[in-house]
């Protein structure tokens, strides 16, 4: 960050971290996004992930983008195949009780 890059190349900066670590790593990274101005390309698997941090998402499958827009036109109502399956795959945590 000496060097106030305008734009930084994130692939997977959270999966090998547990949960509460990865969490603060995703929040440090928000906090130096608004205070430096950065702007990130996010490399990840993992949609949690994707949902918290994204303003556009970009869907790739085989080395192709598939679909693209603004994050929750792509979370809320995907329109490709592929997407849909990927965000049925996202497990959902049952509310308490």
């Amino acid at each position: 960050m000496i060097l106030h890059p305008r734009l930084v190349v994130a692939d997977e900066p959270v999966s090998a971290l547990d949960v509460s670590v990865g969490a603060q790593v995703l929040l440090l990274l928000q906090d130096m996004q608004h205070e430096l101005g950065l702007t990130y390309v996010l490399i990840s698997h993992s949609l949690p992930v994707v949902a918290q941090m994204a303003t556009h998402i970009a869907v790739m499958r085989a080395g192709q983008f598939v679909e693209f827009g603004p994050a929750n036109l792509i979370l809320e109502h995907p329109e490709g195949g592929y997407t849909k399956e990927l965000l049925a795959a996202v497990p959902e945590i049952p509310p308490p009780g």
